[in-house]
C-alpha cells in the first residue's frame, strides 16, 4: 500500500543550538531528528525548520507575558540570530523554510500557516 504524503510536511521544532546545549541527551536527540529529516528527504517529504527568536531586545515580549517575560533580560543583550542558529548537525538546506515564532506556538505570530496553506 502507497501511503498518501501530498498534504504532508517534517516540522522540525526548536532544534536551536541555544535550546539544545541545555539537554544532556541532546546527542541522542539529534541522532533521532536526523534521521527523520533524511527519511524526509528521501520520500520528497517537504521539511520545515521552526526556531523560536525575538529581533534584537525582543519587544516582541511584553512584561506581561508570564511565559517569555524572564526570558526578555536574556535576550535584551544576546545575539538573536546566533540563539535562532539550528544546529549543524541537522541544518536545512538551501531550499528548506526556516519559520521564525515568537511565542510557544509555531501557528501564533509567525507565517507558518500561510506557508502551510501554500
Amino acid at each position: 500500500m502507497k501511503e498518501n504524503i501530498q498534504n504532508t510536511v517534517l516540522m522540525v521544532m526548536d532544534m536551536q543550538e541555544g535550546i539544545l546545549a541545555n539537554f544532556a541527551s541532546a546527542d541522542a536527540l539529534l541522532k533521532n531528528v536526523s534521521k527523520a529529516i533524511a527519511h524526509a528527504r528521501e520520500n520528497k517529504i517537504p521539511v520545515i525548520y521552526v526556531v523560536v527568536g525575538f529581533r534584537n531586545g525582543a519587544p516582541e515580549i511584553s512584561k506581561n507575558n508570564k511565559g517569555f517575560a524572564t526570558a526578555k533580560q536574556r535576550f535584551a543583550g544576546a545575539d538573536t540570530t546566533a540563539f535562532m542558529k539550528v544546529h549543524n548537525d541537522i541544518a536545512s538546506a538551501e531550499n528548506e523554510i526556516i519559520i521564525i515564532k515568537r511565542r510557544v506556538s509555531a501557528f501564533t505570530g509567525s507565517d507558518l500557516e500561510v506557508v502551510l496553506r501554500a
